[in-house]
């Protein structure tokens, strides 16, 4: 009777086991994509909806994940910061020097005030008139300058109005989601 019982509760375990990551990890990116879409409608999309003949752009902040499972990380998304001193054009977005030091100034002002560690987690930019994807100089950019596994691009097209986001995953960079918005 003991083997029976530890048996069942092994099967158990497993089952647990099994089927707790994946839910997790959908939970974790549940989350993460709720995040993104209150960033883009409060900052990203007022942003690149009043600037439809430039390429416009920023810097998301939040909080790396620490999950330690070997699952798909997903940052916490706490607010987006405009790139200050970016040189705009209607298909072009180059951070300068001084865009990436006022960026780094005001994650500062938030990791005193708040007490946690605010880090760049990611970048927003537009693409006027068209569509939602990274130009292969966008992903160089992301590649080179957002190559953490828990940084991710946002691209918004002010005509379509719509936003898309696009994460690492297994060494690439992929979309993870497109949407309309009404802002």
């Amino acid at each position: 009777r003991l083997a029976i019982e530890w048996h069942v509760d092994l099967k158990r375990t497993l089952l647990v086991k099994m089927f707790q990551a994946p839910l997790l990890q959908l939970l974790r990116e549940d989350i993460f994509r709720k995040q993104i879409r209150t960033v883009c409608q409060e900052v990203a999309c007022p942003h690149a909806f009043g600037c439809p003949e430039r390429e416009v752009g920023g810097f998301l902040v939040g909080v790396k994940s620490e999950c330690t499972d070997g699952s798909l990380r997903f940052p916490e998304v706490v607010s987006a910061i405009r790139a200050s001193g970016a040189v705009e054009g209607p298909s072009r977005l180059t951070f300068t020097h001084e865009t990436w030091e006022v960026a780094h100034s005001e994650i500062e002002v938030h990791r005193e005030r708040d007490g946690r560690p605010f880090e760049i987690v990611g970048w927003y930019h537009s693409h006027p008139y068209q569509g939602i994807f990274l130009s292969g100089m966008d992903l160089f950019i992301h590649r080179n300058f957002f190559s953490d596994p828990q940084q991710f691009a946002v691209v918004v097209d002010p005509l379509s109005r719509a936003f898309g986001a696009f994460i690492w995953k297994d060494g690439e960079v992929v979309s993870l989601f497109e949407q309309s918005i009404g802002c």
